[in-house]
């Protein structure tokens, strides 16, 4: 027992590692070890004479070797310097150290999972998936020197240069970090709606710093299209839950040949906000834009059980070694499993699923509070079976150069489509491959859900199709929104008449 009391004091005595010291001198006192602290007091630790029937214990090596010469040893052994120059390097350490505790370059715990809310992740080169922080506050892309050591073992092809002049960045809590290299990767942004790659590699500053994600900045999310303040407007501007309610049945024309009346409302609101604006005048020009809107047949207040669209459907491929994949029946809260209930019983009724007993595949179902709200949306987690399927090989176009298109122009006109995805047909071999499961049972969607494998690339690339003859000239399409510009009011609404005839074949 006293050699056991004996040898766990020798360890509090000298367990520490040299990096976690103020400043430590050893010096070898026969059986004896003095260690000295700045902050402590002298510790005198008897070491015990070891008998034949017990083996010498094996000293510990440092994990990252000598803070001086980086050999196989301890600072404290290092035979190249004075004990001067020990207690300086253990110093300047210990200083620097306690600098880094203070300022984390880290805004998130650095759990996969927070708050129930599962990380968004970037692929970078096709090689490597790291969670990635979309920071408008920042100028730059940002990128860890760990992590581009792993990109490097993965793709021998990527080679960091320096900057002709270094790059100071301002982290979180005021510290600074100084870049003085940048790599350039290929991004994919794998997001709810799926993934998002962009055309050409993307120049990220390489810092040293231990944080897990990858920070997308300012520059790069406006190539993209995302202007947070400009979103937060909008959000504050419109009805919260305008566009996430299948709820009434008012507004939804379910095939009809002829305009609801309250979608004529609407339509007729329209039109007099535009001539009490002064974009267009009263008389020949209001007459001429309120036929060219009641004409389409495609205006909904919401969606109902209309027929999928007239495009081809999309279709998934699986990768040669896919097997099916079937999550484990989740427990809901009473509150949520009534939620799901009836959500889902709605969109049978829609014919946007059917229920499906015989699925050999099957994706869990998330249900998630809406905001400032004490409703739900439904959010599907298609991760596993978008693991085993092979993406479209197409690119989101470069906003901002899209942008640039209709730079000048005088008038302008948005179209929004309400739940675009649900629109589009899904192949009959595919969807197999999405059912998801509830608390009630397993539902096979036969329209493109949100979230799947090339959801948002196929809505893209569907919309430039329909569009294609108005592309780069009239219209700028982006995903489920469309921006349609020119130089007069005449020439919008031939525009906006074109777009809408288009739309309604």
């Amino acid at each position: 027992k006293q050699e056991n009391k004996t040898r766990h004091g020798e360890r509090r005595a000298n367990g520490k590692h040299d990096s976690d010291r103020t400043a430590v001198t050893s010096k070898s006192w026969g059986n004896k070890r003095k260690v000295q602290s700045e902050t402590s007091t002298e510790h005198n630790v008897e070491r015990p004479q070891t008998t034949g029937s017990l083996r010498t214990a094996t000293k510990s090596k440092p994990r990252g070797g000598c803070f001086n010469c980086g050999k196989d040893h301890w600072l404290s052994e290092c035979p190249d310097i004075d004990e001067a120059e020990k207690e300086a390097i253990l110093a300047k350490r210990g200083s620097k150290k306690q600098s880094e505790k203070r300022f984390k370059v880290k805004r998130v715990n650095p759990r996969t999972k927070t708050q129930g809310r599962v990380r968004s992740t970037a692929t970078l080169n096709a090689k490597l998936d790291l969670p990635y922080c979309a920071d408008s506050g920042s100028d730059w892309n940002i990128i860890s020197h760990n992590h581009v050591k792993e990109l490097q073992a993965l793709d021998c092809d990527v080679e960091v240069v320096e900057l002709d002049r270094p790059v100071e960045l301002e982290a979180v809590g005021g510290a600074v970090l100084t870049a003085t290299h940048g790599v350039d990767v290929y991004l994919c942004l794998n997001t709810a709606a799926g993934p998002v790659r962009c055309q050409d590699p993307k120049r990220c500053l390489v810092v040293e710093s231990d944080d897990e994600e990858l920070i997308v900045g300012r520059v790069l999310l406006a190539e993209l299209g995302i202007d947070v303040d400009r979103e937060l407007e909008q959000l504050a501007a419109r009805n919260l839950n305008d566009d996430d309610e299948f709820g009434d049945s008012i507004g939804i024309p379910m095939r009809e040949d002829t305009l609801d009346e309250d979608v004529a409302i609407v339509i007729n609101g329209m039109v007099v906000d535009c001539v009490e604006r002064g974009i267009v005048s009263p008389g020949t020009e209001e007459d001429r834009l309120r036929n060219i809107l009641t004409s389409f047949k495609g205006w909904r207040l919401a969606l109902g059980d209309d027929p999928p669209a007239r495009v081809p459907p999309l279709r998934i491929r699986l990768k040669p070694d896919a097997k099916p994949f079937k999550c484990k029946v989740r427990q809901y809260s009473p509150e949520k499993s009534e939620f799901l209930a009836k959500f889902n019983a709605e969109l049978v009724r829609l014919g946007w699923v059917i229920e499906n007993k015989e699925s050999r595949w099957a994706c869990a179902t998330l249900p998630v509070r809406k905001p400032n709200s004490n409703e739900f949306r439904q959010a599907n987690d298609y991760r596993p079976a978008n693991s085993m399927t092979e993406g479209i090989a197409g690119v989101m176009p470069s906003l901002q150069v899209r942008l640039e298109e209709c730079n000048g122009k005088e008038f302008y006109a948005i179209f929004d489509f309400i739940k675009s995805f649900w629109q589009l047909p899904l192949h009959k071999a595919s969807q197999e491959i999405l059912p998801y499961m509830t608390d009630r049972g397993i539902f096979t969607p036969t329209r493109v859900p949100q979230g799947c494998t090339d959801a948002a690339l196929h809505f893209q690339s569907t919309e430039e199709e329909v569009l294609k003859e108005y592309l780069h000239e009239c219209v700028l399409v982006w995903i489920d929104d469309l921006l349609a510009y020119a130089n007069t009011v005449v020439e919008l609404m031939d525009v906006i008449e074109a777009i809408l005839k288009r739309l309604d074949e």
